[in-house]
C-alpha cells in the first residue's frame, strides 16, 4: 500500500474510490486508524470554486463532507 504525506500527516492509500475529469478520489487511513477520502485534483483542472466550497464547510461535519485539510504541491 502506498503511503502519502499531506501537511506532515501520513496516510495509507487503501483503494481508488473513483476517477473523473477533475482527478481521482482515494480511500485512505490515517495513523489513528480513521478512514478518510483524499481527492487528488489535476493542476490544470483545479478551480478556485472547489477550494472555496471545501473551505466553507471546513468546520461543518454535518454536511456531505467534513473538509479536514488542503495542500498544493508542484
Amino acid at each position: 500500500m502506498k503511503e502519502i504525506e499531506i501537511n506532515k500527516k501520513k496516510y495509507t492509500i487503501k483503494e481508488v474510490l473513483g476517477k473523473g475529469a477533475f482527478g481521482t478520489v482515494f480511500k485512505a487511513q490515517d495513523k489513528s486508524g480513521n478512514y478518510v477520502a483524499i481527492k487528488k485534483i489535476k493542476k490544470d483542472k483545479f478551480i478556485l470554486e472547489e477550494k472555496t466550497f471545501l473551505e466553507f464547510f471546513k468546520n461543518d461535519c454535518d454536511v456531505i463532507v467534513c473538509f479536514k485539510d488542503f495542500e498544493e504541491k508542484k
